[in-house]
């Protein structure tokens, strides 16, 4: 477990990389980007997430409250205006990257996790 006692778990078998053809949160066969397994883990609905590029595309401002700190962060600006995190950020930016290999991408995505408190697991 990591400091902030946060596990998160991508299914290899449904995890979606390499930004081909496009990467979603959810995309219309089961199949999630590592953010999506994020979002998923920490109580977003199927229906929110689906066909969502990235965080803070998410429609349901409620879902906000539930991805703060994680892959959401509220703009100073303004108290209704979200955006994506800096480990969501990087983490689309590794989870896109054609040029990685899945080995490389996963040690990434684990550190990268690891470097915000959070422990990033991957599994079959």
């Amino acid at each position: 477990m990591s400091e902030h006692g946060r596990e998160f778990v991508v299914q290899r078998s449904k995890w979606l990389r390499g930004g081909k053809p496009h990467t979603f949160l959810l995309d219309g066969n089961g199949h999630m980007c590592c953010l999506g397994f994020v979002a998923a883990q920490c109580g977003v609905a199927d229906n929110a997430l689906r066909g969502v590029g990235a965080p803070r595309d998410i429609e349901v401002e409620d879902v906000y409250r539930q991805l703060q700190g994680v892959l959401i962060r509220q703009l100073a600006t303004r108290v209704t205006d979200w955006t994506d995190s800096a480990l969501a950020d990087e983490a689309m930016t590794i989870n896109d990257d054609s040029a990685l290999t899945d080995a490389e991408r996963e040690a990434q995505l684990t550190a990268l996790f690891a470097d915000h408190g959070y422990a990033l697991r991957f599994e079959p």
